[in-house]
């Protein structure tokens, strides 16, 4: 799983053909890292109304997504689940640097260090 955080500015985008909601990176888009809670609320909005699935290339539940079939996407349902769960938005790089939004959960257990490794 890659941990760089997503820095740039995206836009969050539907495609009517296929009613697919993913993100997109844009030099002049309409949002940024820090608006991450309000982006995972509008594609929940977004795809209920109209109707639309989340791309799973674009969001990511961890637990969810190894869940999906092939060529599955998420549903508005399952985001907002993870949302009501308390799983915080983070907006990191995906694959080749694009936008991904992440629903992490802070409950999760933190894998233990190695007790040999000393940070200076």
């Amino acid at each position: 799983m890659n941990a760089r955080i997503f820095e740039g500015r995206f836009d969050v985008r539907l495609n009517k053909e296929t009613g697919v909601i993913s993100l997109a990176k844009a030099s002049s888009g309409k949002y940024s890292a820090g608006e991450a809670a309000q982006v995972a609320k509008l594609v929940v909005e977004a795809a209920k109304k109209h109707k639309a699935s989340i791309d799973r290339w674009s969001f990511y539940i961890k637990g969810v997504n190894q869940e999906l079939a092939e060529g599955e996407n998420l549903s508005a349902k399952q985001m907002e689940q993870a949302l009501k769960a308390g799983h915080m938005p983070v907006l990191k790089a995906g694959k080749w640097g694009k936008p991904r939004l992440d629903l992490v959960n802070p409950d999760a257990p933190v894998a233990k260090g190695n007790d040999n490794i000393v940070t200076l």
